[in-house]
């Protein structure tokens, strides 16, 4: 067992402790980009603990305390582990909630994971680390050089995302900025070390909502969730029994490459339902603990990206209709702002799955997280537009099929007139994905049934 007081940061020199050899290890790599991958993360390992013995060892620069409250019994049971790490990556640097840098962002990750030095360090160090510890399978949301690692090690690996870095950054390029910068012919070379990193990966678990990914765009799906994986993942021999399959196909791929161009077979693409949070709570219940009238509208902001500066106002009447009440949570409350009786602070651990259960309607930006719980919940999203965010078009798309979406302009919403776009709002009846909405669960079963079938070879 870990001593008592040594430092998670201490966690990646140390080989598995002996009590937990029996479990196989599944390394789960979580960007520091925002909570939203975070949320992802804890409902796979979630699902992967609950179905069968395994220790997964989240590894992110994320604060500790998402996963510790999270996993707090199973961390004592020897199920989970957190491994506080340098950043592997950096996501979009944002000036504010509503303004992605993208010299910054590029800069960020070429002093990261993007100079040769720095790759080499990383590599070495993560590859030492899965090693020392015996990982059976690397997942990743959405860190690009722990694919690299798993392959060089010789274990499996799957990307379980909508977004990819090679994307993102490449829509940088095409910036007048970015050429501005002096620096494009090196940032260019970054993203394709990017390309090749995404390509180690087994397996891409693509989730709703992706935009291309250069990476896997070639590459045509395995298997939607759709299919053998509907219903919970199906008979379990025949999931272990399709994996096997996909084994030997990529076997015979390698000893035909070997004896060709040397080319490594392909990622094999998975599509899967939305990775999403669920409610908790009755809708009922929480409004009652927030202290919200039975006969209450009730919106919901929330703005992950504002600091506490202000960057909004309320403008009387023309703010909330009548009857509305509003909720905001912690980060996007400004501070000493009088904003009248209408509208109350969420306290800072809320669980917001929880609260957009309990909303009659949501004001905030797109993003994966605030989409998939907004459509998963069936309630309206009011979403501000972000400037330099290449995943937010493809999100929106889902929105329009759902019936979910209202756009409010930046220069509105910063000067409270909001009422016009809640009203529109109310009127929707969002129809959902007319799925289960339990990629969760399908991610964990896919994995774990190639582990089994690993042992068949």
């Amino acid at each position: 067992k870990r001593p008592r007081g040594r430092r998670v940061d201490d966690e990646q020199t140390m080989a598995v402790p002996k009590a937990d050899r029996d479990r196989r290890v599944v390394a789960y790599y979580c960007t520091g980009h925002g909570l939203g991958h975070a949320t992802r993360v804890i409902e796979v390992a979630r699902e992967l603990i609950r179905a069968a013995e395994v220790q997964v060892v989240v590894c992110s620069s994320l604060p500790d305390d998402l996963f510790i409250r999270e996993f707090a019994k199973d961390m004592l049971l020897g199920r989970f582990r957190y491994r506080k790490i340098e950043p592997l990556d950096c996501g979009g640097i944002q000036r504010d909630a509503f303004r992605v840098e993208p010299v910054a962002s590029l800069e960020t990750y070429w002093s990261l994971c993007g100079s040769a030095e720095a790759r080499r360090e990383k590599i070495a160090r993560e590859k030492t680390w899965l090693e020392s510890n015996r990982v059976r399978f690397v997942l990743s949301d959405t860190v690009p050089v722990a694919l690299r690692c798993a392959s060089e090690c010789g274990i499996p690996s799957a990307v379980v995302s909508n977004l990819s870095w090679d994307f993102i950054y490449g829509q940088f390029l095409k910036m007048p900025e970015v050429a501005e910068s002096g620096s494009r012919d090196r940032y260019a070379a970054m993203v394709e070390d990017i390309v090749e990193d995404y390509k180690c990966a087994t397996f891409l678990f693509r989730l709703p909502g992706a935009h291309p990914m250069p990476a896997f765009d070639g590459v045509e799906p395995t298997l939607s969730a759709r299919g053998l994986l509907a219903g919970c993942g199906g008979p379990w021999d025949s999931l272990v029994e399709l994996f096997m399959a996909v084994e030997r196909e990529e076997r015979e791929e390698i000893d035909a490459s070997s004896s060709e161009d040397g080319d490594v077979p392909h990622t094999k693409v998975f599509e899967m339902p939305f990775v999403v949070r669920r409610a908790r709570t009755s809708r009922e219940e929480v409004r009652r603990n927030l202290g919200v009238l039975p006969d209450a509208k009730l919106l919901v902001l929330m703005l992950g990206g504002l600091s506490g500066d202000a960057s909004w106002s309320v403008d009387g009447d023309d703010t909330l209709p009548a009857g509305w009440v509003c909720g905001v949570t912690a980060p996007a409350w400004p501070e000493g702002a009088g904003l009248g009786d209408r509208f109350f602070r969420l306290p800072h651990d809320a669980y917001l799955p929880d609260i957009i259960l309990a909303s009659d309607a949501v004001i905030g930006k797109i993003g994966y997280g605030s989409v998939s719980e907004c459509v998963s919940l069936m309630k309206p999203l009011i979403f501000v537009p972000r400037a330099n965010f290449a995943e937010e078009g493809f999100l929106r798309l889902i929105l329009e099929e759902t019936w979910g979406g209202v756009e409010l302009s930046r220069d509105l919403f910063e000067v409270g007139r909001w009422r016009e776009a809640v009203e529109r709002a109310a009127a929707m009846r969002p129809q959902g994905t007319g799925e289960r909405n339990d990629g969760g669960e399908k991610c964990a079963l896919a994995v774990l049934a190639y582990m089994d079938c690993q042992t068949s070879f």
